[in-house]
């Protein structure tokens, strides 16, 4: 259901999955949405059986030991159906998998308990990020 963006097809379909959520339901500006960290990006897509796309995230690299996960998206007749915690799952897996020892996000506020849910905690005070009120929020790997 989750897999990790081997090629550009796949990485095609993550900018569907963004543009919609993000684009088209939060009104970020599309020149906002697809930036320049996405080479040195790790990606996520969710796939639904039928193929179609409904899920994405990335994970960036900060340094060697930690990274910031950004895009989470999960399409909206898609939400409340358990693919958040699989998706987050599967970005912790591909940080343990390079060495990360922290992980780091700036969260909607909207999504906040689900992520604190996850083990993540808050640092500092919210702040507006393309119209949208988020707050960083980090997790230590285990």
């Amino acid at each position: 259901m989750f897999k990790k963006v081997l090629d550009d097809n796949m990485l095609n379909d993550c900018y569907t999955v963004r543009k919609k959520v993000f684009v088209e339901e939060q009104n970020v500006p599309l020149a906002n949405e697809i930036d320049d960290k996405e080479s040195i990006s790790y990606h996520i897509i969710g796939y639904k059986v039928n193929g179609e796309p409904f899920a994405t995230a990335r994970i960036r690299p900060i340094d060697n030991y930690s990274g910031k996960i950004e895009r989470v998206a999960i399409t909206k007749e898609n939400r409340g159906l358990g693919y958040g915690i699989q998706l987050m799952e599967t970005i912790e897996e591909i940080a343990k998998d390079l060495n990360f020892k922290e992980l780091m996000m700036h969260a909607q506020t909207q999504a906040q308990g689900f992520y604190t849910r996850l083990g993540y905690s808050t640092h500092g005070e919210t702040f507006i990020e393309e119209n949208i009120e988020h707050i960083i929020m980090k997790k230590t790997m285990e």
